[in-house]
């Protein structure tokens, strides 16, 4: 089976549910080739997975078009001389429909998307890791530049935020595509409403690897500062602001925390002056982010309760379920979240982790002060979030899975 993998950037510090899903595919003896958009982020360059498999070597960036239109028209020169047979001849024809595909066409972009991929082998599955990407991947099959059935990933932002921008942005793919695999029931009601037919809807929930995540319990002893911390991107949806006056409500009710916030992005700055309007610099710690190996450590050995404060932003815009939550319950530890588009789904309230409402500062000082008066619950509610990563979460079986989702819509 052959497989091209679409993604935005490859490979990207906070999508390793992406590296986890291309080589288990690699695992099971698919090929797969990964297209990007858009040059690679080189911040896990050298992580171990991208070097075992060589996978740098297996990314064809579609960011690499010339920016001159002289180079652009001397690219089709090329291909007119070295192909011509009526098929080949026709898919440059078809780059140039400016009718249809406006300033790509017109800007010679598709003819030199073709040039760049001209010995692209046919697919039997074109997956795509984000909704948005989708239009654009079903306008390259039209054209005839690649071939196979359309998979496409919903994840959050393209489900949410993306389709109220681009009003009737996915009714082609909904009527072409082929699978839709969101990655939370939450996610998959939201397509259903949008006009996606529900009998080509599988949800497929990001997976993490629960093997590199012990179940340890870090009971503190009296006196020692209880670890806290939220690890994401600076961002709206990550809700930070509410987790920082959660635990500022925390320190003033004289409970010993500090809490470590990994990550990095476009709100850092804002968090900074919070931070430091509100004389909590040595409570409160922006951390930058860290690498996965690095992370496993830090959730193993560091934190004793892990906080995820997802909010849906005044744009709508939403998670699917954190991979963050997964990995720290993978390791055992006790974790408070928001009621917030998916993470209902992994987190059971009261059983594997406590739930409360989105921008409920109260609710969430509450639940972490509940916590750490009651240190002989954490073992209970870790044991049974490990029990609920390893049966719906581990990405062995999601990987299975997405593999038996191949196989069927090949044989039909």
């Amino acid at each position: 089976m052959k497989v091209a993998m679409i993604v935005n950037s490859f490979p990207v510090i906070t999508e390793t549910f992406i590296l986890n899903q291309i080589t288990g595919l690699l695992k099971r003896g698919i090929n797969v080739d990964i297209y990007s958009f858009y040059k690679n982020d080189n911040s896990i360059q050298h992580h171990a997975q991208i070097d075992k498999y060589r996978l740098s070597e297996k990314n064809i960036c579609l960011d690499s078009v010339p920016e001159s239109k002289i180079a652009r028209i001397r690219n089709i020169v090329r291909y007119l001389v070295r192909y011509r047979s009526i098929a080949m001849l026709m898919k440059m024809v078809r780059t140039c429909n400016f009718v249809r595909y406006g300033k790509p066409a017109a800007t010679l972009y598709l003819a030199n998307i073709l040039y760049l991929l001209r010995d692209a082998p046919g697919y039997d599955i074109i997956h795509c890791q984000f909704g948005a990407l989708a239009p654009d991947v079903l306008r390259l099959m039209e054209i005839g530049i690649l071939q196979g059935k359309l998979v496409t990933s919903f994840r959050g932002y393209d489900a949410t935020v993306y389709i109220r921008k681009n009003k009737g942005i996915y009714k082609e793919l909904f009527e072409k595509g082929n699978l839709f695999l969101p990655v939370s029931n939450s996610i998959r009601s939201i397509l259903i409403k949008r006009g996606c037919n529900e009998n080509k809807i599988k949800v497929l929930h990001s997976g993490i690897n629960s093997k590199d995540f012990n179940d340890v319990i870090n009971i503190p002893q009296s006196g020692d500062v209880i670890q806290i911390a939220t690890i994401g991107r600076l961002t709206e949806k990550k809700g930070i602001i509410y987790g920082i006056r959660a635990i500022q409500k925390v320190l003033g009710a004289g409970y010993r925390v500090c809490y470590n916030i990994v990550g990095d992005g476009n709100l850092r700055t804002d968090l900074e002056n919070f931070i430091n309007k509100h004389e909590l610099n040595g409570n409160v710690i922006l951390d930058g982010w860290k690498t996965q190996d690095e992370l496993v450590i830090f959730l193993r050995e560091k934190i004793h309760i892990l906080i995820a404060p997802s909010i849906t932003t005044e744009e709508g815009d939403q998670e699917g379920i954190p991979n963050v939550l997964k990995e720290a319950m993978a390791a055992g530890k006790p974790v408070v979240a928001t009621n917030h588009s998916g993470i209902p789904e992994l987190v059971e309230n009261g059983i594997s982790g406590f739930i409360v409402p989105e921008r409920d500062v109260d609710a969430l000082a509450k639940k972490i002060m509940y916590l750490i008066d009651h240190p002989e619950k954490w073992a209970i509610l870790g044991h049974a979030g490990r029990l609920k990563v390893e049966n719906e979460f581990d990405i062995e079986k999601l990987n299975d899975r997405l593999v038996s989702y191949y196989k069927n819509l090949l044989s039909v």
